[in-house]
């Protein structure tokens, strides 16, 4: 999978990896899969964008990094060129099933590996396609405006919004905020 953020397009960069990973991967522990159904994008980039909601790491591209607040799919860091940045899993379905928290995520995934004397296997990779609409909205970010012009960008991605288990109020002003786009 392409995980590389144009730095010259980074929100069209963002709007190809959200369509690759809700419609045409899933994630895949041992005999379960796990679909993506919401997704917050975090880049920093010093020149072109720095969005200082992004955690700070060096890893490399397409490798997990687990934080205080979920998991993420990292984008590649570059210390020289001060860039970083990441893929929030904020929303997955399993066995009709829809998991939303990052926390509760890191849960599901877990629980999927099974016993700790098993082998376990844990990859991403191509699925069969969804016919799912993508509603892109604001992320969700603590209410304390810290970095206003990055508060409000639309790098949350969510499908199957409608089926998606968060509380009424939010999935009301997502799809206001959508509507209005």
């Amino acid at each position: 999978m392409n995980l590389e953020v144009n730095p010259q397009a980074i929100e069209q960069s963002f709007d190809r990896i959200a369509k690759e990973l809700l419609i045409e991967n899933a994630l895949y522990i041992n005999d379960k899969v796990f679909r993506f159904t919401e997704i917050e994008f975090y880049y920093y980039n010093e020149e072109f964008h720095p969005d200082k909601y992004t955690h700070e790491h060096s890893l490399k591209e397409g490798q997990w990094r687990f934080h205080n607040q979920g998991i993420d799919i990292t984008f590649n860091s570059d210390d020289n060129l001060q860039i970083d940045g990441g893929i929030l899993i904020r929303g997955v379905l399993l066995d009709k099933k829809y998991i939303n928290g990052p926390r509760k995520i890191i849960t599901a995934f877990f629980e999927a590996f099974g016993n700790i004397t098993d082998n376990t296997n844990f990859i991403l990779k191509s699925s069969e396609k969804r016919d799912v609409e993508i509603i892109k909205t604001f992320r969700q970010l603590p209410n304390k405006i810290e970095y206003p012009i990055y508060h409000e960008k639309h790098y949350r991605y969510i499908a199957e919004i409608e089926k998606v288990k968060i509380s009424s109020s939010i999935k009301d002003a997502i799809l206001k905020d959508y509507q209005n786009l």
